[in-house]
């Protein structure tokens, strides 16, 4: 994908350079799981000091894509809070927002994937369930993907399963988003889209849907619509 398309791809790994003071965690202080915490700015430091280094300017204030599992995943629409004009789209694979705040007006116009197990505790699949909810009664442009006989656990299999949406969802969402010509993002089209009915399965296009936004999954065209209701089905 990122050779297909011309995209750069950038694996963040955090470590604390301090030891967390003891008792539980608080997340909405982890910078690391919300990006207004202080994330967002170690993160565009980061890229400034990429570009230099690598002599490739135009990283510097490049649109993001964000792709986070469990903890991690909330760092995308965390981000997308403080600079929704860079954030093209986010994927929350298996995630709880633990009181991570989502700035729906502001992320409406942002497309996202969230990705529950069938397996992973009913606590997350009802915070995931709410934020679609929230998202879709405002026609955000989200999809909830259940994967059936999955847990909260990293497997290759499971992620190979999720790439056959994930992939062209991510192609399709920064074609129809970012113009190789200009710094802004382009706002997503939701008529040429198709919407998948979590209730049954079935996708339509937009315009021929009849499922209530609420309990329906936005998703960019045909291909990426049969590769939703293929996993959400566990089907091939």
């Amino acid at each position: 994908m990122s050779e297909a398309q011309g995209y750069g791809l950038l694996h963040l790994r955090v470590s604390p350079i301090q030891a967390p003071p003891p008792g539980p965690g608080n997340p909405t202080a982890a910078p690391e799981r919300n990006a207004a915490a202080g994330g967002a700015d170690a993160l565009n430091r980061l890229l400034k000091i990429l570009a230099a280094e690598s002599k490739h300017p135009e990283l510097a204030d490049a649109p993001l894509l964000f792709w986070g599992w469990s903890a991690a995943a909330g760092f995308g629409p965390s981000f997308a809070r403080v600079h929704p004009e860079r954030t093209v789209g986010f994927v929350r694979y298996h995630s709880h927002l633990r009181g991570i705040p989502v700035d729906i007006d502001t992320a409406k116009d942002i497309p996202a994937l969230l990705f529950v197990g069938s397996e992973d505790s009913s606590e997350l699949e009802q915070d995931t369930t709410e934020l679609l909810r929230q998202g879709r009664s405002v026609d955000a442009p989200w999809a909830l993907v259940r994967q059936p006989h999955v847990p909260h656990v990293m497997r290759d299999e499971d992620i190979r399963s999720a790439n056959r949406l994930v992939i062209p969802w991510i192609a399709a969402v920064v074609g129809g988003r970012v113009d190789r010509t200009g710094p802004r993002l382009g706002k997503i089209a939701r008529s040429t889209g198709w919407v998948g009915d979590l209730t049954t399965g079935e996708v339509s296009p937009s315009a021929n849907s009849t499922a209530p936004l609420a309990v329906s999954s936005w998703l960019p065209d045909e291909r990426t619509a049969r590769a939703w209701q293929a996993i959400v089905r566990g089907g091939p």
